[in-house]
């Protein structure tokens, strides 16, 4: 899984897969984006983290690229005609951004997305148009790269020579089964890491890695995470060290386990609150059936509404409170029984002991 180059000036590069990344968080991590394809999220559970996400994602990525503006600046340059700019650089380049991210918005679900060179030099271009005399070609020359970002600058390899055999080697290690087979967000990180170390472009190498993760994300079918990823690595006081030793070690490991708690910590507590709307919302449904089929009665289904709220009731309290009174206060307590006992029949309530039952909402899950 792992794979070695002996580069022709830079020595020895080790393309690592992250075999010491936490397998529980991965796991948990690859099943909270498993459901985030096919479980609704409610706008109103998800509170402002989707709020114009994709808008706030084109901010981060060229704010993380050092064009600080603000976000209604970026905003207005992005919607502009890019005729109006001249030798403005900064605006030229976020113009470009916004180009680039209406590519990813673009993207369609592919199960065979290839990450190869058509792709790189392609989104490449798009990210240096007007900006530099050869976007798509791979570099000559040495760059320092990170002077802000880290403690001291990273200096990726120098020579064509080099970039070239590296980049090859990368496409063939990326889109091989193994590394495919480790998941999306292995296979996401590693695109992001491998390009950032490898810095193949003079100009925009390190927003083409943060793009490039979030595409794979995007082909995946993933919803949200390709523009999350960027917000939060702005916010973030531990993106830039954790690159800074990615860069020293080559061991992508800690910046897998650090992107796996950005997807649980994000979409898992938002996932569980949609999961419990969507399973009170089938609850309901399933009662609604139960009493068009007649298998339950209108008193026993005004019952079970009351529970929703209030959870349990004890036999003696269906004809003695207030709230109960309205289905149960004319009826005999050989009726009160027989309800009790349908109810249990179908799994509707559980017996606690001491003639009280709580609601089983459980029941659509085999429990």
């Amino acid at each position: 899984m792992n794979k070695e180059v002996s580069t022709f000036h830079a020595g020895r590069f080790l393309f690592n897969a992250g075999g010491g990344a936490n397998r529980s968080k991965l796991a948990e991590a690859e099943g909270t984006l498993f459901l985030a394809g096919r479980l609704p999220v409610f706008p109103d559970t998800a509170g402002g983290i989707f709020l114009n996400l994709e808008k706030r994602a084109l901010y981060a990525a060229s704010e993380l690229a050092g064009n600080a503006l603000s976000l209604s600046e970026t905003e207005s340059i992005v919607n502009s005609d890019e005729s109006l700019f001249g030798e403005d650089s900064r605006a030229v380049r976020l113009f470009n951004f916004g180009r680039a991210y209406a590519a990813l918005s673009a993207q369609e679900k592919c199960e065979n997305f290839l990450i190869d060179e058509n792709f790189i030099t392609s989104l490449n271009s798009v990210l240096e148009k007007k900006l530099s005399n050869e976007p798509a070609n791979y570099r000559n020359h040495p760059v320092s790269a990170f002077e802000k970002q880290f403690s001291k600058p990273y200096s990726p390899p120098e020579t064509k020579l080099d970039i070239n055999l590296l980049m090859k080697s990368f496409y063939e290690w990326i889109n091989s089964p193994e590394i495919i087979s480790c998941g999306i967000v292995t296979r996401a990180s590693l695109a992001h890491l491998c390009l950032i170390r490898i810095y193949p472009f003079a100009g925009s190498s390190e927003a083409l890695a943060r793009l490039t993760e979030s595409f794979v994300y995007k082909a995946a079918g993933i919803g949200y995470v390709p523009y999350l990823l960027s917000t939060v690595y702005k916010e973030s006081t531990d993106y830039f060290p954790i690159l800074e030793r990615y860069t020293e070690t080559g061991d992508p490991s800690e910046f897998i386990d650090f992107v796996c708690g950005i997807i649980v910590d994000s979409l898992g507590e938002i996932q569980k609150k949609s999961l419990d709307i969507v399973a009170e919302e089938m609850f309901g449904s399933y009662i609604r059936r139960l009493l068009e089929t007649k298998e339950i009665s209108e008193r026993l289904s005004g019952l079970i509404n009351i529970l929703k709220k209030r959870g349990s009731f004890r036999q003696s309290e269906l004809q003695l409170m207030k709230e109960f009174t309205a289905l149960y206060g004319g009826v005999s307590r050989t009726t009160v029984r027989r309800d009790i006992v349908r109810l249990s029949e179908l799994g509707l309530i559980k017996d606690k002991g001491n003639e009280e039952y709580t609601l089983n909402r459980d029941i659509l899950f085999g429990r």
